[in-house]
């Protein structure tokens, strides 16, 4: 197909053999992937050039091709230690001119375990993001409560697929203190604490 500027590059990432694969569709002159996971990222190895660093709760993955364009089915492959699955947060893309390029992003790696991660940032003012992992589709509540065990507020109370979600939370309404944030998924169950300070 011809390219043009509606034709958006995309980046997924796979489950692979040996770990997991960034694959491209469509063609760029690089890009830089964001991958969240609490897991240790071994290698990643292209027959370009590619770079990679932590940064925060996420690995940054630079590819760059040195001479003409990365192409379709361009792939990098990615070895992680023991650990959450990992999930493709954003791409940030170069086109052939090295202009900045928007990337559509697919993640097709679903999470091996329940598991509810800490609130980030935290502490926190006024929000903060909390994450969980479904390995199977679960019915869902996750619920905010105060030390005192008083529910301030229900963030979800529903049916959900196997993935990973990301929740922001919004305390604005709220005093400044410490509250416990707990998921019902199933048969799973997990809660953590947080600190909110004003």
């Amino acid at each position: 197909a011809e390219s043009g500027a509606d034709n958006l590059a995309s980046l997924t990432l796979e489950n692979a053999d040996e770990g997991y694969s960034l694959v491209l569709e469509g063609s760029l002159k690089g890009f830089s992937a964001r991958i969240h996971t609490d897991a240790t990222l071994l290698s990643a190895t292209a027959p370009f050039p590619v770079f990679f660093y932590r940064s925060g709760d996420q690995w940054l993955i630079d590819a760059v091709s040195i001479d003409g364009l990365l192409e379709d089915g361009a792939t990098v492959q990615l070895r992680f230690s023991d650990g959450e699955a990992p999930q493709l947060a954003g791409v940030d893309g170069r086109d052939a001119t090295n202009g900045a390029i928007q990337v559509s992003t697919e993640s097709t790696v679903l999470p091996e375990r329940f598991a509810l991660s800490q609130n980030y940032p935290n502490p926190f003012n006024p929000t903060t993001t909390l994450r969980y992992d479904l390995p199977s589709a679960e019915h869902v509540r996750l619920a905010v409560y105060n030390m005192l065990g008083q529910q301030v507020q229900v963030l979800v109370d529903e049916a959900q697929d196997a993935g990973s979600y990301d929740l922001r939370f919004d305390a604005s309404g709220l005093a400044s203190g410490v509250y416990v944030y707990r998921i019902q998924a199933g048969e799973h169950s997990d809660l953590k604490k947080m600190v909110l300070i004003k």
